[in-house]
């Protein structure tokens, strides 16, 4: 059985101008942390166990972002190796715009904006169409 891997983007705005699928970089975070000392209270200033504990946040926030950024690249390499290994074999997908599947031998692998994709007869089709090999 042949595994996929999906990804998607979206970018939505809100009227405040934020862009949820903006990454936050660690000068943004101090330019953040700064502005935060500036502007608070001088009677009840903020406890550096507050100012460590963000910081612990933030660089656990990147560590994921890191790892996640990994794990999409790995994905994407264990996808595309198990197409090529489909190279030469006989296939059957079910193309999403088709009402019968489609059978043939895979000819060629490439990747297109992330997907890895099959040509069988001369058309791409999404490894995700994979039904069936041969």
């Amino acid at each position: 059985m042949v595994s996929g891997i999906t990804s998607s983007t979206s970018s939505t705005q809100t009227t405040l101008g934020f862009d949820p699928a903006a990454q936050v970089s660690s000068q943004d975070f101090f330019r953040l942390l700064t502005v935060q000392l500036r502007y608070q209270n001088p009677l009840e200033p903020m406890k550096e166990t507050e100012f460590v504990s963000q910081l612990a946040q933030f660089s656990q926030l990147e560590a994921q972002r890191d790892t996640s950024a990994l794990m999409r690249q790995f994905l994407r390499l264990q996808a595309l190796q198990e197409a090529a290994g489909l190279l030469g074999r006989t296939v059957v997908l079910k193309p999403s715009d088709a009402d019968e599947p489609v059978q043939g031998t895979v000819e060629r692998v490439k990747l297109v904006d992330g997907d890895v994709r099959l040509v069988v007869g001369g058309r791409d089709y999404s490894l995700y169409e994979l039904v069936e090999v041969a």
